[in-house]
């Protein structure tokens, strides 16, 4: 689209101009470009109605551009011209900075809310510890104003804190100022009015342009979360102090279980012994009687048969005594049972309710009857074969 000018000669021999707006096209059809008058202005003369129609349609344009036209009608128009152009400009960029300026200012509100209103305690400071910023929950948790806080340097602030844990803030503060790596710290703190909390801190740096501004500490009130935890310990200790308690009781059990199946195991052992010694002592020799004496075949095979079951029936505990223990008497296989579990004289003569003599003898006795009297053999070690 453009401005096309002709000039015809009149009549007169003079010669006028026209103008038209075109624009060109290119045909459906064929494919060549045609030229479509869209306006015809008609005759531009200057001063003329038509040439001040395109003045202002050239300032229009120009305008809507961000163009400046300036026009050949006098130099002081021209001038007026191009100051009206440069205050339209400046009034736009005004316009445009007053825009900018609200939308900053709007983003700033937006982020003070959010500083505001945020769940945590936020504190602003700068590398040497000025506290710049803090929000209004920062206000509530220790009690101090905003005035009594910004401008000042944290640590006039130590009565928050016990002494030594305001020094191990202060330290914590100068490494991450120093860009050291931010740590979470807990400890005990302290309102304005004296009322103590549990306060968590994490510590992060702000950086600009590669370099540290300052610091921004998020605090947060975990009292409850401390007490939680305190309740817990406590009752995790108490639930070891059961298990101890319940460990302690199993083991008198199984102590007092222990002492009951050794009990049961020296009562089984004496039975043993005892019905093995009343087999071999009291019926075993008449059965020996009857077999050389004159009895008839098929007394005789009644008496083997007998002989036979008895011998089934105490070869388990025969098996379990060594060579020459038949032949002790029932307080002496005691005895000899009891050596051969490794019990010394006087632990025999307490279990057996006698003397340590009465002991001595029962092994001087043990030790002919078994054939080792005058040998010099350890009688434990003989009685468990070895």
């Amino acid at each position: 689209m453009h401005l096309r000018t002709r000039k015809r000669r009149l009549k007169d021999g003079s010669t006028a101009q026209y103008c038209q707006l075109v624009n060109d096209e290119t045909h459906a059809k064929t494919g060549n470009i045609i030229t479509r008058i869209l306006h015809d202005f008609g005759r531009v003369n200057k001063g003329s109605a038509v040439h001040n129609q395109l003045v202002i349609l050239c300032h229009s344009i120009a305008k809507a551009c961000g163009l400046i036209v300036i026009s050949d009608a006098t130099d002081e128009n021209a001038a007026n011209h191009k100051h009206n152009s440069e205050i339209e400009r400046l009034n736009r960029e005004n316009t445009q900075l007053k825009k900018q300026l609200e939308k900053t200012k709007s983003e700033d509100q937006k982020l003070r809310a959010i500083f505001d209103n945020a769940n945590d305690e936020i504190l602003f400071v700068d590398t040497d510890g000025i506290i710049i910023e803090i929000n209004e929950n920062c206000v509530d948790l220790f009690g101090y104003s905003r005035e009594e806080v910004i401008g000042k340097n944290f640590t006039d602030f130590a009565d928050i804190t016990s002494i030594d844990t305001s020094k191990v803030i202060g330290e914590k503060f100068s490494k991450v100022s120093s860009g050291e790596q931010p740590q979470i710290m807990e400890f005990k703190a302290y309102r304005k009015d004296g009322a103590s909390f549990y306060a968590e801190v994490n510590v992060k740096t702000l950086w600009s342009e590669n370099k540290i501004e300052g610091m921004i500490a998020i605090i947060r009130d975990i009292t409850e979360r401390k007490a939680v935890e305190e309740e817990l310990l406590n009752y995790r200790n108490h639930l070891e102090k059961l298990v101890k308690e319940r460990t302690d009781h199993l083991d008198e059990s199984n102590i007092a279980l222990r002492v009951m199946l050794k009990k049961e195991g020296e009562i089984k052992e004496e039975m043993e012994n005892n019905i093995l010694f009343n087999v071999q002592e009291l019926i075993s020799p008449y059965i020996g009687k009857l077999l050389k004496s004159r009895i008839d075949k098929k007394q005789q095979a009644y008496i083997e048969i007998i002989s036979n079951n008895l011998n089934s029936i105490i070869s388990p505990f025969i098996n379990n005594l060594p060579t020459g223990y038949l032949k002790l008497t029932p307080t002496e296989i005691q005895v000899a049972n009891l050596i051969k579990q490794g019990k010394p004289s006087k632990e025999i003569a307490e279990l057996l309710n006698m003397s340590c003599r009465t002991v001595d003898t029962h092994r001087h006795n043990i030790r002919t009857k078994i054939g080792i009297k005058s040998k010099k053999a350890n009688l434990r070690t003989w009685l468990l074969g070895d």
